[in-house]
């Protein structure tokens, strides 16, 4: 029963959302030196609201240790539009998780908060930079002091750190 209320759920969803022609699915990159490393996601945008998921991992080249970062995000977009009637000035939301993915007995883990405001240089009508700077607000961390890998221990759990990403967004 539940299933069949998904389902349904979702198509009436996506007939809204297709009868409006204002929605926009974008794909992004981008690199967060805080809390997410190098990252990729999805936003689902309509009208002036958008929300979207990242994932992202250090890879090993900001600290010793790899992590794995998931985050939930929304941003709401305002000011005057550019010359591809978009609007540039938007605040933002995300929700992040993070943990290390190596071998180790004690994974520490951040769910943080992250407020922040950003602007969007558009280069043509689908291709865009974003800018957004924030505060990391760390919600819950786990016991473990930091992040350790390669006998270095990094104390990375500050209640709350300022927060930069830089992405590429591609408008599908």
């Amino acid at each position: 029963m539940k299933v069949k209320v998904f389902i349904l759920a979702l198509i009436c969803f996506s007939t809204v959302a297709s009868a409006q022609r204002t929605d926009q699915t974008s794909f992004n990159v981008g690199f967060n030196p805080i809390s997410q490393g190098f990252y990729a996601g999805l936003d689902y945008q309509i009208k002036n609201y958008s929300i979207g998921f990242d994932l992202g991992t250090s890879l090993g080249t900001i600290y010793p240790s790899d992590y794995l970062s998931f985050s939930l995000e929304n941003y709401y977009y305002f000011g005057s539009e550019n010359k591809y009637n978009l609007k540039t000035w938007h605040i933002n939301a995300r929700l992040g998780y993070e943990t290390i993915y190596e071998s180790l007995s004690n994974k520490p883990k951040r769910l943080s908060l992250i407020p922040a405001i950003g602007k969007s240089f558009s280069l043509n009508p689908h291709w865009s930079v974003n800018i957004d700077c924030g505060l990391n607000l760390r919600l819950y961390k786990s016991d473990n002091g930091g992040l350790v890998g390669s006998g270095v221990n990094y104390d990375l759990n500050n209640a709350v750190v300022p927060d930069l990403r830089i992405e590429l967004r591609y408008k599908l």
